[in-house]
């Protein structure tokens, strides 16, 4: 595996950090027995409801947010 194949490991794994942070900070199940190549969409997709029904949010999730952005 090349260099895009170790950036592409690096990315899921940051986005899989940020999505866990997200659903921490929304009091979600942190999803435990998904497969960990399916984890961080999952978390992703539990936490767009929740994030979608609120007028505004805290500053904590600023910078998680925005990681799993990127």
């Amino acid at each position: 595996m090349g260099d895009d194949g170790e950036r592409n490991k690096a990315e899921a794994r940051t986005f899989l950090s940020s999505a866990t942070e997200v659903a921490r900070l929304l009091d979600l199940d942190t999803a435990a027995g998904v497969p960990e190549d399916r984890r961080a969409r999952h978390l992703a997709h539990a936490a767009r409801k929740p994030l979608l029904e609120r007028a505004s949010l805290p500053g904590e999730f600023f910078a998680p947010l925005m990681a799993a952005a990127v």
